[in-house]
């Protein structure tokens, strides 16, 4: 059987206490994560007990939205060389607006 549980940040503590007993004797947890996300204290928190009390016999992490995530990073590498490549477009006697390449 698969059981989705509450986020473990969730501001309701209930629901943060329902995952907590919901993972006290299962053979599996699935950890999904999206990409590129930061993991909370809480994360940190509940993976460690888990870890220490040795009762889960897997632990599988899941990452959710990689293709966003790598489209993203390409479109900011884009605008960056862009960028990078046309420095002298502002100069310090220039008034600052909208940029565009000079003709």
């Amino acid at each position: 059987m698969l059981l989705d549980t509450p986020g473990l940040d969730d501001t309701e503590r209930f629901c943060v206490q329902l995952t907590e007993r919901a993972v006290e004797d299962v053979d599996a947890v699935l950890f999904l994560t999206k990409s590129g996300a930061a993991y909370g204290q809480s994360e940190k928190d509940f993976l460690l007990s888990l870890l220490r009390r040795g009762t889960v016999k897997q632990l599988i992490f899941v990452v959710t939205q990689v293709d966003q995530t790598y489209e993203q990073h390409v479109k900011q590498r884009q605008i960056f060389s862009y960028f990078r490549g046309n420095e002298t477009l502002v100069k310090p006697s220039t008034s600052i607006g909208p940029a565009s390449k000079p003709t």
